[in-house]
């Protein structure tokens, strides 16, 4: 009975083992072809220019980690992006696409202003934010790019985790 007991114990100890870099090579796998078809699709956009290409592409990122259910992982803008500091300074002519800024350019925004902002502070005192002429600035359209690149790439998805499951699992067997 003891050694029935210890055996299992090894057991789970091996699957384990196994399971979890297994895991986590598929989801790797699986998010490596969503990330790869993000960055397909911003080619694709026509109703991006070329500059908004160029700085969109190097911001679709991935990432993955082990959790208490095997692995998890995600593919998208500002994944994994290290987050810098804004431009400071008199001369800044705008921040253009960033890690922080990103959200902007693919799921849009309303009617936009910019410039001269005042606000009362808390004596009563008007304060200025800027010193330009409040303008229209207009608005940004959003990119259904993820959308089209998620949708499209499931079936690669599941073919690319089977692969690595089933190439792990014979490695491990042999």
């Amino acid at each position: 009975m003891d050694g029935a007991n210890e055996f299992r114990q090894r057991l789970r100890q091996m699957v384990d083992q196994v399971e979890g870099p297994l895991a986590s090579r598929a989801v790797r796998a699986g998010i490596d072809i969503v990330a790869r078809e993000i960055r397909n699709e911003i080619d694709r956009d026509p109703g991006l220019s070329d500059d908004q290409k160029r700085q969109l592409k190097p911001l679709v990122g991935r990432g993955s980690r082990r959790t208490e259910f095997g692995a998890a992982g995600k593919a998208g803008f500002g994944v994994g992006q290290v987050k810098g500091r804004g431009r400071s300074g008199r001369h800044r002519s705008g921040v253009g696409i960033t890690p922080q800024t990103v959200h902007w350019h693919v799921l849009g925004t309303e009617d936009r202003y910019v410039g001269r902002r005042s606000y009362r502070t808390k004596n009563g005192r008007r304060s200025v934010v800027t010193r330009n002429v409040l303008r229209f600035a207009g608005r940004l359209r959003p990119t259904a790019c993820v959308l089209r690149a998620v949708s499209g790439s499931r079936d690669a998805v599941s073919r690319a985790m089977a692969t690595v499951l089933q190439r792990g699992l014979s490695d491990r067997s042999s």
